[in-house]
């Protein structure tokens, strides 16, 4: 399923590539991530767009992976590398941020279509927090990069909000995932999860959804049993009279 290998692959570049040697994990994920897409295709136009960057960076992540692993290798390149240094700095901040963005376009798309408004409102939210991102590393890498006060404050800060939107657009991926199945599959069982404390939190969830609909069910009934009580009562009295 597309939805379960985006997951994967998106853990793999944003999170789990913040280790040492995170260029080898990083270009696996960006790879991930365009095999997913592509299979994501079957539900609109809309994942072409994040499938087109995912490609883009996957290419720039074997850029990075030759020219970090040289420096790790002790291995001299030619002077390409050192020359579009800089330069690539802001191809991957640029590409990272507009992938993201079209794979928020794209799921927000997709839950507007099938009305699944908390995935919605979750793409929005997500999308509000990685342009904050963009515009603060922006100016730390452009106007402000030798500005010792900007450092020393927003580092910490901008670092902080990346983890925060890797996180919370991971959890909006597999939350796709869990309930967006192919054409054909609509009756089929929720997805359980592999991850024991993800599955009670969902399983918990939805015994508390359920709940609600059961409550809400039984107090629209007694409020039409008064109702009826009600009009009952005042025929009798008009009987009476």
């Amino acid at each position: 399923m597309g939805f379960g290998i985006l997951f994967t692959g998106y853990l793999l570049t944003f999170f789990v590539s913040l280790v040492n040697y995170g260029f080898i994990i990083r270009l696996v994920g960006y790879a991930l991530m365009s095999i997913a897409l592509l299979k994501l295709r079957e539900f609109g136009k809309e994942f072409l767009y994040p499938l087109i960057l995912a490609l883009v960076m996957t290419v720039y992540g074997i850029y990075d992976a030759v020219y970090q692993g040289a420096g790790v290798l002790s291995i001299k390149l030619p002077q390409f590398f050192e020359a579009t240094a800089d330069a690539m700095t802001y191809v991957n901040l640029i590409g990272m941020t507009v992938l993201n963005f079209c794979i928020l376009y794209a799921v927000y798309s997709i839950t507007t279509r099938l009305e699944l408004s908390k995935q919605r409102n979750m793409a929005i939210r997500n999308a509000i927090i990685v342009a904050v991102y963009f515009i603060l590393n922006m100016l730390a890498l452009g106007p402000l990069a030798n500005n010792e006060t900007y450092i020393k404050y927003f580092a910490l800060p901008i670092f902080l909000i990346q983890l925060g939107w890797t996180i919370l657009n991971a959890v909006l991926i597999f939350s796709c995932y869990m309930y967006i199945c192919p054409e054909g599959d609509e009756d089929m069982p929720r997805r359980k999860s592999k991850i024991g404390f993800v599955e009670k939190m969902i399983e918990e969830s939805d015994r508390r959804m359920d709940q609600a609909a059961k409550d809400t069910e039984e107090y629209m009934r007694k409020k039409q049993r008064e109702k009826i009580e009600r009009a009952e009562n005042k025929a009798s009295k008009k009987k009476k009279k």
